[in-house]
């Protein structure tokens, strides 16, 4: 996206809100379904805050 990088980081931001809610759920009840879900959305996350960063 050329000059577009603010998108990039409001997709980082607004991806990002849902990893308290996820944590809560994880400390509440241990399940493997919500571990990987957790787990995955860290990993997005992740790439896009890479991908935001290198440009």
């Amino acid at each position: 996206m050329v000059g577009k990088k603010w998108a990039e980081w409001f997709g980082v931001l607004t991806g990002g809100r849902y990893i308290p809610v996820e944590l809560y759920e994880v400390s509440r009840s241990l399940t493997w379904p919500k571990v990987t879900i957790l787990t995955v959305n860290i990993g997005v996350l992740s790439y896009l805050a890479l991908c935001a960063q290198k440009e």
